[in-house]
């Protein structure tokens, strides 16, 4: 991939600037110290982080206390378990 002189990978970047539309972006990065901007089409944004199991929250008290991931999973599998109650009239 790094070999692509298409693909630009960054590490350890800041986005400091997003400009344009869908298809026709120009966006300004600050890595190592340098500033660069890029034309492009698509944004990818690869984070590398974990999900933090923590007991704050009330994450782990209550059912209706999901963490992102166990949302999408329970969205795709149509996993109901939950529901918020009735608004009142």
């Amino acid at each position: 991939m790094k070999a692509n002189s298409k693909i630009h990978v960054l590490t350890g970047a800041e986005i400091t600037k997003i400009d344009g539309f869908i298809g026709n972006y120009k966006t300004t990065v600050v890595a190592g110290g340098q500033e660069q901007q890029f034309s492009h089409g698509v944004v990818l944004v690869a984070t590398g982080a974990y999900e933090l199991e923590t007991k704050e929250y009330g994450y782990g008290t209550s059912e209706a206390i999901v963490a992102q991931r166990d949302l999408e999973r329970m969205i795709h599998d149509k996993d109901y378990k939950w529901a918020p109650p009735a608004a009142s009239s």
